[in-house]
């Protein structure tokens, strides 16, 4: 199916300003602004620049040429003015018209809910507050192996699944910081966390705050190893992102 985006796509390769069609002139506002890939979108490389999946829809909207860059400067959360200079730059061009292209390229995506702007930064949550949240998380997650197995940990991360907020605008700032709490917390705790309980505790914190996070559980057979980390909308969040690859996925949830 052919969308918006790919149409898009052909202007820009052709060197003209893109249409604006009804709906599109809206401006963007703050071009500190920035904007993040929607949950349950897949963003892939393919031969000639970037391929958006829409999983619930099943539309796949290929973007090359100027719109591969446009995508790749937003996937990588540069704001909306540093796309701007970014694609004037590269394909020179006037800033006036990559202006006029940024902006109907992120309103057509926007449209299609393939990104959702960022949430400003949280200012109430301070470092040390995260770290008594995955300290308090490290000891429950104790308990309840302790008392009830793994299971019931289990359980409770699949009925929290259900309950988190996959439309809620993802904060990556917030993200980092909660992984870096997590570790810290693992290190100062009265026994080694291992990458099954430090996984757990990070997606349990993530999804509280509406983050649609993933326990992923992977394994070799020669030599055995297993492992577990978090990925958030694909993305291996604390772990190396090659996780994926290296490993057979055994379990998500």
């Amino acid at each position: 199916m052919l969308s918006v985006v790919s149409r898009l796509v052909y202007a820009l390769q052709n060197g003209n300003q893109a249409r604006h069609r009804r709906g599109d002139k809206k401006p963007l506002g703050d071009e500190t602004a920035r904007f993040l890939i929607a949950p349950g979108v897949s963003m892939a490389v393919h031969e000639t620049g970037l391929a958006i999946l829409h999983v619930r829809t099943g539309n796949v909207h290929l973007c090359s040429g100027m719109a591969a860059g446009m995508l790749a400067n937003i996937a990588a959360g540069n704001s909306t003015a540093e796309v701007v200079r970014n694609i004037a730059r590269d394909h020179g061009i006037s800033e006036e018209c990559a202006h006029n292209n940024v902006n109907w390229f992120i309103n057509a995506l926007m449209r299609r809910r393939l990104v959702i702007r960022q949430a400003p930064r949280s200012k109430c949550v301070s470092s040390a507050w995260l770290r008594v949240r995955a300290l308090w998380e490290l000891i429950a997650y104790d308990i309840k192996v302790g008392l009830f197995g793994f299971r019931a940990v289990h359980g409770a991360l699949e009925r929290q699944q259900r309950g988190a907020s996959r439309e809620s605008p993802i904060q990556e700032d917030l993200i980092r910081r909660l992984v870096r709490a997590v570790s810290v917390a693992s290190t100062f705790y009265w026994h080694p966390v291992r990458c099954l309980q430090r996984s757990i505790v990070l997606a349990r914190l993530l999804r509280d705050i509406g983050v649609p996070a993933q326990l992923v559980i992977g394994y070799r057979m020669t030599p055995f190893f297993s492992h577990a980390w978090v990925e958030v909308n694909g993305r291996v969040i604390n772990d190396s992102p090659a996780l994926p690859q290296r490993l057979m996925v055994l379990h998500r949830v």
